[in-house]
């Protein structure tokens, strides 16, 4: 999960309006989803740097928004992924990201080699270039792989739950 959508957590009157970010964050960890994350800890890293503030680290905070950010900065809940920067998959990512620290290609890498939906609100970097990342990976990305919106996470479950 892109660490945008943590970081929208709290935006109530912007693209969390209608809290869908909370219910599926409810729902992922209803299911004890474990985040993916490369090896390298660049995920990570940009986790803590953007998420781990003081006030979602205090233990007795009992507002929702802590809990979910509690929940999945827990280094116990990520699975560590390796990313194979001379793999084909990962050469027609950064053909197409290019992000200076690596971490938006390491999310869509890890998402596609796994088979997995990568859920970002990145319109600048991701979701506009789904498209054209669906395109160029096609072969090389396992099947199930995908980008969505929070929003269409969201509706998506809605939808088959």
């Amino acid at each position: 999960m892109d660490t945008n959508v943590f970081g929208h957590l709290t935006h109530y009157s912007g693209i969390n309006k209608n809290r869908h970010i909370n219910e599926l964050l409810k729902y992922l960890i209803k299911r004890r989803t474990n985040l993916l994350v490369d090896k390298d800890k660049k995920i990570w890293n940009e986790y803590k740097h953007h998420l781990n503030k003081p006030i979602f680290k205090r233990k007795y905070d009992k507002r929702e928004e802590a809990y979910f950010l509690q929940y999945f900065l827990d280094p116990a809940r990520h699975k560590s992924v390796f990313v194979d920067e001379t793999d084909d998959l990962w050469n027609a990512i950064v053909a197409v990201i290019h992000d200076p620290n690596e971490v938006d290609e390491r999310l869509v890498y890890i998402a596609f080699c796994k088979g997995k939906l990568l859920i970002s609100n990145d319109n600048n970097d991701i979701i506009s270039q789904r498209g054209l990342l669906l395109e160029r990976t096609e072969g090389k990305r396992e099947q199930g792989s995908d980008i969505v919106s929070s929003q269409q996470a969201f509706n998506s479950i809605l939808a088959n739950d």
